[in-house]
């Protein structure tokens, strides 16, 4: 129920107080109008910017699902852009999916900024952790690869891609010589794990640091009864032999020339018998190593040894080869 208003008692009569009184409402009435207008058109705004991130969200998910990662995130990125100017929160989701379709399309750093963002929140899927352990492994940030490995294996210590994760968890470590962690988790690999080449190489590479010969050369054997042309497994026995033998040939080559009596050359001879026999071992695998690749090193050493085996020939062809020469 409105309340009368009574004119002014002076400076306007009644006829002119209703006009001025008509006027005021109708001027309400149209800001009222006005701005009815705007809410509805922000409503209605609104509602078909939602429809719009809706659809694109949609055929982004579906462009993904189909594998067609470069439309996928071109599709996603929409999604990301009109959240972000509307200051909408953008799901996990949509950051996995426009990151895994980066990655998928070779484009790392577009990757790394979306992975980024989710890889700590709680409900981060494994997918989103594996992919972004991937692009710090294509971008050679091995330090970021081990950390987010580890995140991997915490949080989800029964992930479909455990086992490949353990695996490339291990190599980080043998790469990055932590040693203890290597070893620490060689022994969480089953049985099958344990046989494979590339765990078998890494772990003769923990022996050999922790100086556990014996164990070494076990693997050592172990990976040449399978693979016998092994890299890494040849390297390591060929410089084994080579270092025993050339640092005992130091050893007793000093002693003699310390003390040149009649003893100590015939306690020269015997030992400069078991010096040949170490070269000769180290001979045979770095000449194993050769024929599979004619490295400048390999015939470094092999020059070295047939020097010390007092084959003339010999050491001046791997050391020519080693030069550069014929």
């Amino acid at each position: 129920m409105e309340l009368e208003i009574e004119p002014p008692s002076i400076g306007l009569n009644k006829i002119s107080f209703l006009v001025l009184h008509t006027e005021k409402k109708r001027d309400k009435m149209r800001i009222t109008h006005l701005l009815s207008g705007l809410i509805l058109s922000t409503i209605f705004s609104s509602c078909a910017l939602n429809k719009q991130i809706q659809a694109d969200y949609s055929s982004g998910k579906a462009s993904f699902q189909q594998e067609d990662y470069a439309l996928a995130l071109s599709q996603l990125e929409k999604v990301i852009s009109m959240k972000e100017e509307k200051g909408k929160i953008i799901d996990l989701d949509t950051y996995s999916m426009a990151g895994i379709s980066a990655l998928r399309i070779g484009n790392n750093e577009k990757a790394r900024t979306y992975l980024e963002k989710i890889a700590y929140n709680e409900k981060v899927d494994s997918r989103s952790i594996d992919a972004l352990a991937e692009v710090y492994r294509n971008i050679d940030n091995l330090s970021k690869e081990m950390k987010t490995i580890e995140l991997y294996l915490t949080k989800f210590p029964n992930g479909k891609e455990l086992s490949q994760m353990q695996s490339r968890l291990f190599q980080t470590y043998i790469e990055s010589e932590n040693w203890e962690k290597g070893l620490s988790l060689w022994e969480k690999f089953s049985e099958i794990d344990k046989e494979k080449t590339t765990h078998l190489e890494g772990y003769l590479k923990i022996q050999q640091a922790m100086d556990n010969e014996e164990l070494a050369d076990q693997t050592a054997e172990k990976i040449l009864s399978t693979e016998k042309e092994n890299t890494i497994a040849l390297e390591y026995l060929a410089t084994k032999y080579y270092k025993r033998a050339e640092d005992l040939y130091q050893i007793e080559m000093e002693a003699y020339e310390n003390n040149k009596t009649n003893k100590q050359y015939k306690i020269l001879l015997q030992k400069l018998k078991i010096i040949g026999l170490d070269f000769k071992k180290s001979r045979d695998y770095f000449e194993r190593l050769f024929n599979e690749n004619s490295k400048a090193e390999y015939a470094t050493y092999l020059g070295n040894i047939y020097a010390r085996l007092n084959n003339k020939d010999k050491s001046e062809f791997y050391r020519n080869l080693a030069k550069g020469g014929q």
